[in-house]
């Protein structure tokens, strides 16, 4: 087999299926264990792949299945042991659930945090995890969730939050 992809460019499923002779689906099932392929074509497929360094794209995965396994923590101050010890809990937690952590750091500045929870709207998180400096006095009612928060709360299910968490 011989590499056919070009320089700097990131092999694709395509590349795999094109290298070992299959269908798309044939290759996308082989790789991932599905059903369908004999042991011979799983074989093949998986020497393509290897030949092409061949590494799924979380990606495209995540646009295909609706789901990143990635989920979006906005804490006011990272440097606090306390907001650490919180991320570090909520982080193993987490990845023992098969999920990975994006974390924002808004520094008790509100203007940060909007920008941080912006940026997380606009990234394919599957929940947030916030405690923010921003946040009114009840977090259990959207109406109380924070006013620059408000409009945007909707979109994430599910979203834990808290209300200015002090440390003790």
């Amino acid at each position: 087999m011989t590499k056919r992809v070009g320089a700097g460019r990131r092999p694709t499923l395509a590349d795999v299926a094109r290298e070992a002779g299959v269908s798309l689906s044939t290759a996308s099932r082989a790789l991932n264990g599905q059903g369908g392929p004999s042991p011979e074509t799983r074989a093949v497929v998986a020497t393509a792949a290897s030949a092409l360094q061949f590494r799924p794209s979380s990606l495209a995965r995540s646009l295909r299945m609706r789901k990143t396994s990635t989920v979006g923590f906005v804490v006011p101050d990272i440097s606090s042991s306390f907001y650490a010890a919180v991320l570090l809990s909520a982080q193993r937690t987490l990845e023992e659930n098969g999920y990975r952590v994006m974390l924002m750091n808004s520094e008790r500045d509100v203007d940060e945090e909007t920008e941080a929870l912006r940026t997380l709207l606009n990234h394919p998180v599957d929940g947030l995890l916030v405690a923010t400096t921003g946040m009114d006095a009840d977090p259990d009612t959207p109406e109380q969730f924070g006013a620059h928060m408000r409009r945007d709360y909707e979109r994430f299910r599910p979203i834990v939050k808290a209300a200015n968490l002090k440390p003790e």
